[in-house]
């Protein structure tokens, strides 16, 4: 029973959310209670076939985390009113102010980057692979790749420079999805160059036979288009028939997992609702048997919260017990593999246990919050006719806010070097872009 009390709750809480923000779909508090409600449901289908029996200390974690974060997002907005109304007398830019005149030069230059950094990526895993004895097709050979790269201890790395171009093509990859999205949305029209460079960072992005970051992109990239589709109608409010078409969108993407991974060599015998719900629902029983069985606990402070930037200062302060794992132990139900994730609850507990709910999610709602005034204020009030980095900030936010049903994404991503790696790679892209005059003679 306590599963369909955490489905009906969890629903209430994303209706009331839906109308207090007058039907904006990227607030963080949908963000973050739109996917949770929909993991909720999915674990109902599943009760029988996993044997699920919550626990209310996993009912508890989950809706009063949830009502602190929404209570977080509402207290900030409310206290940043005054600041707000400050710029109620500046106009809204007309669509005659949109212009897009960056040079074809440039994109096609980087296109050229992004055929080499492809290249050069997919012959490096090649590469790697053989060399501990995978063989076959290229599908094979990059999951070989992923599994040497998970469960090996070996240097598998591609080097410094392949790894520093394969990030940098695919941190454009948001900037080229925030091209396309702003130039369709404004003027009906694709930019060729744009959309291939847009199609090869995505395809860079599977390199590595991780779906990830496939997913980021596309996520944030949805995300851009509803802020340009409110930008060119004016309108902040959405439809039933628009939620619908979004829906639809969603679910064609979601029908494309399951056949990504097998293009990436990962084979599974399950159909695909089954398959769905080791991502989607599955999480959260996997949380109820940690919460009610018995775990190791963190033996340093934010160990699995801020995993990232613990690594990363170990690495460099050459501190040997900062430079470890994640403790994710997989987990079976009822002879059903359920995987090896958590929800974003389980790092806060394993880490600080209960208390660490409520202050982690206060000062998440406290951040995105912060971040989706910021964009919002910028759409409104900046010129439209230049890349907005705030935009695709927000909009990599709400992607670690709607994942963390599935994990932490949002502590991982947000206090990481990868993330201010990010921030330098999209003001560079910015810069080259609407900056960079070349000419060739």
């Amino acid at each position: 029973m306590v599963a369909y009390y955490l489905a009906i709750s969890l629903i209430i809480i994303l209706v009331i959310c839906f109308f207090i923000t007058k039907q904006d779909i990227i607030h963080p508090t949908i963000a973050f209670t739109a996917p949770f409600t929909l993991a909720a449901i999915d674990l109902l289908y599943n009760i029988n076939k996993w044997n699920v029996e919550l626990k209310m200390n996993t009912y508890y974690v989950i809706i009063g985390g949830t009502l602190v974060f929404v209570l977080a997002t509402f207290i900030i907005d409310i206290g940043y009113k005054q600041l707000r109304k400050k710029c109620q007398n500046i106009k809204y830019k007309s669509d005659t102010t949109y212009k897009y005149n960056m040079s074809q030069i440039n994109k096609l230059l980087f296109l050229m980057l992004q055929i080499f950094t492809f290249l050069i990526c997919l012959i490096g895993v090649i590469k790697v692979a053989r060399r501990f004895g995978v063989s076959g097709n290229i599908s094979e050979l990059i999951a070989g790749y992923k599994n040497l790269k998970t469960f090996t201890t070996e240097d598998v790395g591609l080097g410094k420079f392949v790894n520093t171009l394969y990030d940098f093509c695919y941190a454009s990859g948001f900037v080229w999805f925030y091209l396309v999205a702003k130039e369709y949305i404004f003027k009906k029209k694709w930019d060729k160059l744009v959309l291939i460079n847009l199609c090869l960072s995505i395809a860079i992005s599977l390199e590595k036979g991780s779906r990830g970051g496939a997913i980021a992109l596309l996520c944030s990239g949805a995300v851009m288009i509803i802020i340009f589709w409110v930008m060119h109608s004016k309108k902040h409010k959405i439809s039933f028939k628009q939620i619908l078409l979004i829906i639809l969108a969603a679910s064609l993407v979601v029908g494309m997992f399951q056949t990504i991974g097998e293009l990436l060599g990962r084979v599974s015998a399950a159909d695909f609702g089954d398959y769905l719900s080791v991502y989607l629902s599955a999480p959260i029983r996997n949380l109820d048997y940690f919460l009610n069985n018995s775990f190791a606990s963190a033996d340093l402070f934010g160990k699995m919260t801020f995993y990232h930037a613990i690594n990363y200062l170990g690495g460099k302060l050459e501190i040997s017990s900062w430079i470890y794992e994640l403790v994710l132990p997989p987990l079976r139900a009822n002879g059903f593999v359920t995987g090896n994730v958590y929800t974003t609850f389980y790092a806060y507990i394993y880490d600080f246990g209960y208390v660490g709910v409520p202050i982690l999610m206060f000062l998440m709602g406290v951040i995105s919050q912060l971040f989706y005034i910021k964009t919002k204020n910028n759409t409104k009030y900046l010129q439209r006719d230049r890349i907005n980095i705030w935009i695709i900030i927000y909009s990599y936010i709400f992607y670690m806010l709607a994942f963390s049903f599935f994990s932490n994404k949002f502590y991982e991503g947000i206090f990481s070097i990868q993330f201010f790696k990010y921030l330098v790679y999209w003001s560079l892209i910015k810069l080259f872009l609407e900056n960079v005059k070349i000419k060739i003679f």
